[in-house]
């Protein structure tokens, strides 16, 4: 210890507590040596810092390269020089394969360094006597060739999970790690505040306090490669799998599985706090960047997928047909939903019964082979046949209930007094576009609403046949068709009747209400005054405003545009620098969620939500999306 650059309390430390050689202090970890008396937080990074140059980490140990060949000497300490073991391989990469910096690349070039053999062999302390070579470099050789043999083959561009988890831990002092540790699940069980509080003699907001800071020092560090590589490749993921992934869809991946399944949930955990309005976990098991609509329409998808085989059926083939209609979606979170939420019965190998559905859908699935009208006393009995045994209800209460339910839903047409139709059933007339615009015709003239029956009656008087069409059917029929609206019970008319009924599309409709208040809106404040004059269901009107790019999502469901935002010109233009230089230096796609986490971190401006970088380079010639979310260079 006498002979390394150290301070002479440190070195009275080491003594001390028995430390008197280099090797003697690469056994320690640094958790375990903060525990011997009279070591603080300064003493620990000059110590760090003197081993950094000694190359000889944990990282580099043998034991990650069983197969040794050939052992190189290094300059550990003037006048002292010790074997590392290294595969041929690894000792044969040129320096220019691993991740370097330009200006360490120049220097090694400059002095005929070509491989890491070479590099090894220099030595650490000649290194230093180079131009252009200090500690700080050093240690960025040192760094990148400890990852590359972690990492064996890989190249300059590629990172591991490991890397990700060193970038982490390198943010926190050994107490707030031990606390970071427990909060998020390192060995498998995350604490809550209060039972950390009292593993550490400390209060729960002190710990909540501990934790927030160490989690933002962290976020600031998201441009670090190795970190947003991590992102980048859990937004992957999320692509692959329909923004919904389990655990054991990430152990798959070969980002993910070079490390402890307790330590890739740690990091998850770590993400979903971190990026709160970003990442969640659903259902105890599942990870998520998709919102609470989005949720509800990707289980409604495999709903409508369930229900539209018959059954019995072969669990393989029931699988492959709701994957085929659905498309992407985590195996495991489907078995999930199917067995646990639907509770879908099976038997040897056969799904018997779709499960837990509403009793419309249960209406529709029983009467799918019934081609004719049938009266709702008439589906109360086939319903109590089908489910004989399970139902509670008395045979009246059933009645009511698909009276009311067949009513309402958009899968039965009413044809007759309590009579309902599959609308897949119905014979629709040849010559159905006629008649639309028949009605259209007859409701201009009126400029009012009116009811059905009157429309029929004028329609036949033109000389329109309309088939099965009556007056219970055609007001459903029409308010299929664009332009139409409900007036009332049986009373049909058209947007452009009045001011309050204009005849425009959805998007057109967001995007004035929106441009017409002085600030941002949310989806439900949206939802409430459309819903006074149609009603559309919430997913849709989110799926709208996802698409629509003159928006800015400016928060959780929240939307704004361009005047909306403060500053809105120089943030574009620190939007589209910062992309050009990204894309062009890394040679990648870049994802708007990372963009707009660096500049928050690096820029003065800092707010810069993901959606205002969406809406930027979306509408900038220069970009262009790719399928799977990501920007790059127009051509």
């Amino acid at each position: 210890m006498d002979e390394l650059e150290l301070s002479v309390r440190a070195i009275n430390i080491l003594k001390d507590n028995h430390v008197a050689t280099a090797a003697e202090l690469f056994n320690l970890d640094s958790y375990s040596f903060c525990k011997h008396r009279g070591v603080g937080d300064n003493t620990l990074k000059e110590i760090i810092s003197v081993m950094d140059l000694m190359v000889l980490d944990r990282a580099g140990k043998a034991d990650l390269l069983p197969h040794i060949a050939e052992c190189p000497s290094i300059n550990v300490a003037p006048g002292y020089r010790v074997r590392l073991p290294l595969s041929p391989e690894v000792l044969d990469t040129p320096m220019a394969s691993l991740s370097l910096s330009i200006r360490a690349l120049s220097a090694l070039d400059a002095h005929k360094i070509i491989t890491v053999r070479q590099c090894l062999s220099h030595g650490v302390y000649d290194l230093l006597e180079i131009q252009n070579i200090g500690k700080k470099t050093v240690r960025e050789i040192q760094s990148a060739i400890n990852v590359f043999c972690a990492g064996g083959d890989r190249t300059k561009t590629e990172t591991i999970l490991q890397d990700a988890l060193i970038i982490i831990f390198s943010n926190f002092s050994p107490a707030s790690a031990d606390i970071i540790k427990l909060r998020y699940g390192w060995e498998g069980k995350k604490l809550t505040l209060e039972a950390i509080g009292q593993q550490k003699g400390m209060t729960r907001e002190r710990v909540r306090q501990i934790s927030a800071k160490e989690l933002q020092k962290v976020k600031r560090r998201i441009h670090n490669k190795a970190l947003s590589d991590l992102i980048n490749n859990y937004e992957r993921l999320f692509e692959c799998y329909g923004g919904v992934v389990s655990i054991n869809d990430l152990m798959k991946d070969p980002y993910f599985n070079v490390v402890d399944i307790k330590q890739v949930r740690f990091v998850i955990n770590l993400l979903a706090d971190i990026y709160e309005d970003r990442y969640r976990l659903i259902d105890r098991y599942f990870y998520t960047r998709l919102d609470e609509n989005e949720i509800e329409q990707l289980n409604e998808d495999i709903q409508e997928a369930i229900y539209a085989n018959e059954f019995p059926i072969a669990e393989s083939d029931f699988l492959d047909r709701i994957k085929k209609q659905v498309g992407n979606v985590s195996p495991y979170y489907l078995t999930h939903f199917l067995v646990n939420k639907l509770e879908v019965i099976t038997h040897r190998g056969q799904v018997l019964s779709p499960g837990k559905l509403t009793l419309s859908k249960q209406l529709k699935l029983i009467m799918g082979k019934y081609r004719r009208p049938v009266h709702f006393s008439e589906m109360a009995k086939i319903y109590c046949e089908h489910y004989k045994g399970l139902q509670m209800l008395r045979t009246k209460e059933i009645e009511r209930a698909i009276h009311s339910r067949s009513s309402n839903s958009g899968d039965f047409l009413l044809v007759g007094p309590g009579s309902f139709i599959l609308r897949e059933h119905f014979n629709m007339p040849s010559n159905w576009s006629t008649i639309v615009k028949g009605s259209r015709a007859v409701l201009e003239s009126l400029k009012q609403a009116t009811d059905t029956n009157y429309i029929l009656k004028a329609l036949h008087e033109r000389g329109i046949k309309t088939g099965e069409i009556n007056g219970y059917n055609l007001k459903s029929l029409l308010l299929d068709e664009p332009g139409f609206i409900s007036c009332g019970k049986g009373i049909v008319g058209i947007e452009h009747l009045s001011d309050n009924y204009k005849k425009k599309s959805l998007a057109e409709w967001m995007y004035e209400l929106i441009a017409a208040s002085p600030t941002p809106l949310t989806l439900k404040e949206i939802a409430k005054v459309i819903g006074e004059q149609r009603i559309f269901p919430m997913y849709t009107i989110s799926q709208q405003a996802g698409r629509d790019h003159r928006l800015i999502r400016v928060g959780r469901a929240t939307y704004g545009i361009a005047r909306h935002i403060p500053e809105y010109e120089a943030k574009k233009e620190a939007i589209i620098n910062f992309a050009s230089q990204w894309i062009k230096e890394k040679g990648r796609p870049l994802s708007s969620f990372l963009a707009s986490e660096v500049l928050k971190a690096t820029h003065e401006l800092k707010d810069f939500p993901t959606g205002l970088v969406d809406h930027v380079l979306f509408n900038e010639p220069g970009f262009k999306c790719t399928a799977t979310g990501f920007y790059e260079v127009a051509d």
